[in-house]
């Protein structure tokens, strides 16, 4: 599993909406690019999104999965103090 970052750039369709159209992969190539005067309307929008290689990656590496992974850990002390018991 990676963690990609993205940065959506929300293109102002020249009413009361931004619609996403693409996105940079680093900060200041989104920044950049708003900076210039044709764009000044539009947004940018800071998104990360998880990439699977397989099925099994993603069994592996699901919120449900990196939770119970988490909870395992914990004593039943931990876990008194923490509200989940």
């Amino acid at each position: 599993m990676e963690i990609v970052e993205l940065f959506e750039i929300g293109v102002w369709d020249g009413g009361e909406r931004n619609v996403v159209k693409f996105a940079f992969s680093n900060q200041e190539a989104a920044e950049s690019y708003k900076e210039m005067p044709k764009h000044k309307h539009d947004t940018i929008i800071k998104k990360q999104i998880k990439v699977y290689s397989s099925l099994n990656d993603y069994h592996n590496n699901s919120d449900e999965a990196i939770k119970a992974r988490a909870l395992s850990k914990l004593t039943p002390e931990e876990k008194l103090v923490l509200g989940l018991k």
